[in-house]
């Protein structure tokens, strides 16, 4: 049995958390909160903890922009060595859109340039290779392949070629709906919408099987539990790119008041920084940042990086996988890292 207790004083939010045992219910909530305690949109929560913290931020942010801007992410090199290209190609891309939403007029062209590189990987002919490619990295890439060309627009990017191609990878793409998961669904459908598409009516009924609309209790989560669990919530928030929406009903937001704070005190334990940062990404759009887990979460963050600016420790795979290099190691916990912070501590309140 572990504990999470709240670091907050007295008149503050009363909150103690019990990891207890796999039996758990989370319709028996461990969290208790102060009565009258509203789940609320409050510009004001955290609002001094983010500001005792911001110089520090600031240092962690610009090592990790520097370790990024040393690597290539070449998506299709890396889907020629196996490895998922388009996967690491959009969390690269994803986190230049971030940066450049984040930057101030002088900074922008400076993150445009670092992007450039991405850019121009998305006009070869062989990264366009959807409508051939085998089963396995069609389901791998599929997602991505999206994403992309949505990133790009958000990078000033002219995305008529790329539709064009995307275009012709619509049936195969209608096709294999109906095998992917909940959040993956939304992802297509968010997509779909934004491109123009109709989506398969077969596809349009509100997902039933989530980790949100099944109250899974998280003291039963596995790892990826978690990660669905984070990409439920990052969708409907366009992944962050939209963090005026309220997309969740009363009864989703007290759910996830109850689940996330568990979830994320034993990612901290864990020291699980990848899934640290995501989880700090989600309670800041849920404007929970006046929570005492996410101040730990943040804590943690910027004590994490290492020396060359990236996070994660993958030293005991060293021997192990010639094939793999600082891309498909370290880039999506930088990412994600990174997003998190850029989010955190840049977004407007």
């Amino acid at each position: 049995m572990q504990g999470y207790m709240s670091r907050a004083g007295a008149g503050g939010l009363v909150m103690m958390v019990v990891v207890a045992s796999a039996a758990a219910r989370c319709d028996a909530p461990p969290v208790q909160v102060e009565t009258g305690l509203k789940y609320q949109v409050d510009p004001q929560n955290g609002r001094a903890f983010l500001a005792s913290r911001r110089e520090r931020a600031n240092a962690v942010i610009a090592r990790a922009k520097e370790w990024l801007s040393r690597i290539d992410v070449d998506p299709v090199d890396l889907r020629r060595r196996g490895f998922k290209g388009k996967k690491h190609f959009v969390e690269a891309l994803d986190t230049y859109a971030w940066q450049l939403r984040f930057a101030d007029v002088r900074e922008r062209p400076h993150v445009l340039a670092r992007a450039q590189p991405l850019v121009n990987h998305a006009s070869r002919p062989e990264y366009h290779d959807m409508t051939g490619n085998p089963e396995e990295a069609f389901r791998q890439d599929a997602t991505s392949y999206l994403r992309a060309a949505y990133l790009l627009e958000k990078l000033g990017v002219d995305t008529t070629a790329y539709r064009a191609e995307m275009h012709k990878v619509l049936p195969r793409l209608n096709a294999h709906l109906g095998s992917r998961g909940v959040h993956q669904r939304m992802a297509f459908r968010w997509y779909y919408r934004h491109f123009g598409w109709p989506y398969p009516a077969s596809m349009e009924a509100k997902d039933t099987e989530g980790v949100i609309a099944t109250r899974r209790s998280p003291y039963e989560m596995k790892v990826g539990d978690v990660y669905d669990l984070t990409h439920e919530i990052f969708v409907p928030f366009d992944f962050g790119h939209q963090p005026q929406l309220n997309p969740f009903f009363d009864e989703d937001r007290a759910y996830l008041l109850r689940a996330l704070v568990p979830v994320t005190a034993v990612q901290i334990s864990k020291r699980n920084s990848d899934t640290t940062a995501e989880l700090v990404t989600c309670l800041a759009l849920l404007r929970l940042t006046h929570l005492p887990v996410f101040e730990d979460a943040v804590d943690f963050l910027l004590s994490a990086q290492n020396a060359d600016g990236s996070f994660g420790d993958y030293s005991r795979y060293e021997d192990s996988d010639g094939a793999a290099t600082p891309v498909t190691r370290y880039l999506h916990n930088v990412v994600v890292v990174l997003d998190a912070l850029l989010f955190a501590f840049q977004a407007p309140p």
